[in-house]
């Protein structure tokens, strides 16, 4: 969601001098920190009045203002400082304006580098409130001392609310008491003040009283159902236009979009988990030269257990989990497809997804393999798009009968009782295995907590003991993953989601043809097309070298899948 424009620079900038005059141009640089869920605001123009009050004493004019609302002074990416300077060396002003130092940075370092900057382009950066001659020995020192002590009230600011952020995560709590879609938040001060919920008589937090999170009556069944719709095949598009036609808003009041959906979806927290990350990859993230996106799933490796009520199943959760993780590799014109069969064409030879072409006088609709016509076009693998429905069709009225469907059923009940049978050891067995080592793991904690500091305490043994306790703890993990894997069925769907495609089949085509493309990917794994060994009477006919492969059948490609992945690796 787009963030308010929350403050506005002035389309004339005023001056004290009328007419022309010989004054020095300068920009007038704006910076506001964090500005949270505030409707207003009115830094700005505190620092713009003191801005054009110094420029009046020294004779400056401001030909730019540059604001940055909501933007941290501990770095300088996605700043505007970049901006200024690029004017500066353009010969559009010769100097740059502050409120304060604060305001250029807070990061003694990156500061800095960025006068260096401004200087090299040919200008100055000028304080208002802190005006000193920064060319003299004393002047550079005293400038030197602010931006080392704005730095230093930075840390301890952020210092102070991480200890915030930690002492509320030990509570089962997010770092923010902010409003989130499915629960209503009670805080300390709502429950002092006597607002209560339909539990309260019976709520241990409503007693204490303790801030806490309760579920919604209304969102908390919506919010299970856009999970539920989400794995069934729904995308995130159409999840945010039924939100949005339904009249729901998002926790800042505003409309539903396809990422304020995956983000609220992304977070976890109904499944009863609080997301973040390790030092380690905070650090690792912070260090990559590339921009990393701030919510993407991939960005999270710590779950911790919140103390919210759980709304979905882990099961749900992990299913969710899948198809965000298969969608992510798709493209994006593929994950919302302008064909039924969008997504699910590959080549049998080079196991690439096809493309769509149109081709000759009639626009005729077919799909190709772009890699094997760019760099083996001795060997061609196309195929009509209307053949490719016809077989298609073909395949889900077969499968629309209710006996044929019934065997086929049975026979993956058989083959996922005999791969049960198979497991390497029943899912019981490792999680007590599992619980003892966490156990030990703990105890061995424990020990080195209360014998540490002796001098007889064996340092490396319990270092080699530890490791090797955290050593089994993830191969149990690992095991334990692969058998709850192993015992989920495939997804075979009953012979109604068959009847249900074929009935809309005539009108969808007839009106959009991408309201086909999901309900068939969750039905069909691959479209498989095989090359044509001639042309006309001489080549195969599309149903010889086509093969539609349903999703409880994937495991049988997965060889072909693995070769896939390696080509697409080289």
């Amino acid at each position: 969601m787009t963030a308010p424009v929350l403050w506005t620079p002035p389309k004339l900038i005023p001056h004290h001098h009328k007419g022309s005059c010989a004054c020095e141009p300068t920009i007038a640089y704006i910076r506001v920190s964090r500005v949270g869920a505030r409707d207003t605001i009115i830094s700005p123009d505190i620092q713009l009045t003191e801005i054009l009050n110094y420029c009046a004493r020294k004779n400056l004019r401001v030909v730019l203002i540059l604001c940055d609302i909501n933007k941290s002074g501990t770095t300088f990416r996605k700043r505007s400082v970049d901006r200024a300077i690029a004017f500066i060396r353009e010969g559009g002003a010769k100097s740059i304006t502050l409120w304060k130092w604060s305001r250029w940075g807070r990061n003694h370092k990156e500061c800095l580098i960025y006068l260096a900057k401004a200087k090299n382009a040919g200008g100055r950066v000028y304080s208002a409130t802190e005006d000193m001659d920064t060319e003299t020995a004393f002047g550079e020192f005293s400038q030197t001392m602010i931006m080392g002590y704005d730095q230093f009230t930075s840390r301890m600011i952020g210092e102070g609310w991480r200890a915030t952020h930690n002492h509320r995560l030990s509570n089962g709590l997010p770092h923010s008491g902010r409003a989130r879609f499915g629960y209503v938040y009670l805080s300390y001060k709502d429950l002092k003040a006597g607002l209560t919920h339909e539990n309260s008589e019976s709520c241990a937090k409503c007693k204490e009283p303790e801030a806490h999170y309760v579920t919604h009556p209304v969102e908390g069944e919506r919010l299970v159902d856009l999970y539920e719709s989400y794995v069934a095949g729904t995308s995130l598009r159409q999840l945010a236009r039924d939100l949005n036609a339904e009249g729901f808003k998002t926790p800042l009041n505003g409309r539903w979009t396809q990422q304020a959906v995956g983000t609220m979806l992304d977070t976890g927290f109904a499944a009863g988990y609080i997301r973040g990350r390790s030092p380690e990859l905070r650090a690792k993230l912070t260090t990559e030269d590339k921009q990393w996106i701030r919510n993407c799933l991939a960005n999270f490796d710590v779950w911790e257990a919140g103390a919210q009520p759980r709304l979905i199943e882990p099961q749900l959760w992990k299913k969710y989990l899948k198809r965000r993780g298969e969608q992510r590799e798709l493209a994006p014109r593929n994950r919302a497809g302008a064909h039924p069969l969008s997504s699910l064409m590959f080549c049998a030879l080079c196991s690439r997804r096809m493309i769509t072409k149109y081709t000759g006088r009639a626009r005729r609709h077919s799909w190709h393999c772009e890699f094997r016509s760019a760099y083996h076009p001795d060997v061609n693998v196309s195929v009509v798009n209307a053949a490719v429905m016809e077989i298609v069709r073909s395949w889900l009225l077969e499968r629309a009968d209710p006996v044929r469907w019934a065997e086929t059923v049975n026979r993956v009940a058989l083959a996922e009782m005999e791969r049960k049978k198979a497991a390497s050891r029943p899912r019981g067995e490792i999680e007590s295995e599992l619980a003892a080592e966490r156990k030990a793991l703990s105890r061995l904690r424990m020990q080195e907590a209360r014998d540490g500091d002796d001098e007889g305490f064996d340092r490396d043994a319990f270092v080699m003991a530890k490791d090797e306790f955290e050593a089994n703890i993830a191969r149990l993990v690992q095991e334990l993953s692969e058998v709850e894997d192993q015992a989920e069925a495939p997804s075979v769907p009953p012979f109604e989601a068959f009847q249900s495609l074929d009935a809309v089949w005539d009108e969808a085509l007839r009106g959009d043809r991408r309201l086909l493309n999901e309900p068939l990917k969750s039905v069909i794994g691959y479209v498989i097309v095989s090359p044509s060994l001639g042309r006309g009477r001489w080549g195969a006919h599309p149903s010889e070298r086509v093969e539609v492969v349903g999703r409880w059948e994937m495991e049988s490609k997965e060889s072909w899948l693995a070769e896939r992945r390696l080509r697409l690796a080289a």
